[in-house]
């Protein structure tokens, strides 16, 4: 990953503007949580690999503890 720190590799979840709780439903609360996970996948992804020089991009997944 490239060394510069520029507004454009920014990425900021908001929560409450919506007015909308979904932890008042364990159905919906996992529904949200998946596509909250995906979306946050899907940037972090799009930061490393649009980053300056860089070439490839490495998923590194723990396991356990």
């Amino acid at each position: 990953m490239d060394g510069d720190t520029s507004t454009n590799d920014t990425v900021l979840l908001c929560r409450g503007a919506s007015g909308v709780d979904p932890s008042h439903d364990g159905a919906l609360w996992k529904t949200f949580e998946d596509a909250v996970l995906q979306v946050a996948r899907t940037l972090a992804l799009a930061i490393v690999s649009d980053g300056e020089g860089a070439s490839k991009v490495v998923e590194i997944q723990v396991v356990g503890e």
